[in-house]
């Protein structure tokens, strides 16, 4: 019976369309992000490098969780919106708890300041907003000082 009751929720979570990272247009918006308990959407503008950034990451999270809805939005075409979420710098993520803004992501401070950064850290960060779940190992891994992370590029 919970296998059952696990199957019927992934399904309705597919049809709310959970599982992939896709654009939305602005009259979507609010039918998209009230449907579903959690939803990310990442606004964005097609010409900025950190927004590709973005997207690379939740394209590769999207299908790994599927209880969260991921979306994105081009800015430029969402003045509504921009001005609603009073959205001023991009990217901005936002995590929406049943269709309420709970949390943004807005540059990459929080993940560390640099363009490159690990699918994980990004995660980690949902993960903290409470839209998306990771194992108590994977948390203790991120949150543990790795060399990689405290090299600098200013040696040279």
């Amino acid at each position: 019976a919970e296998m059952k009751a696990r199957y019927a929720q992934e399904k309705a979570f597919h049809l709310q369309g959970h599982g992939e990272y896709r654009e939305i247009v602005e009259e979507e918006f609010l039918k998209e992000v009230c449907g579903s308990e959690d939803v990310i959407v990442h606004f964005y503008h097609q010409e900025f490098m950190r927004c590709k950034v973005v997207d690379k990451h939740l394209r590769i999270l999207a299908p790994k969780h599927r209880n969260c809805k991921m979306l994105y939005l081009n800015a430029e075409k969402a003045p509504f919106f921009i001005s609603k979420l009073a959205v001023q710098m991009l990217p901005t993520v936002i995590v929406f708890k049943d269709g309420v803004a709970a949390d943004r992501l807005t540059g990459f401070e929080e993940l560390g300041g640099k363009d490159e950064f690990r699918t994980e850290v990004l995660e980690h960060w949902l993960s903290k907003a409470g839209c998306i779940k990771i194992s108590k190992s994977t948390v203790r891994a991120l949150e543990r000082p790795s060399n990689t992370d405290s090299e600098s590029d200013n040696d040279e």
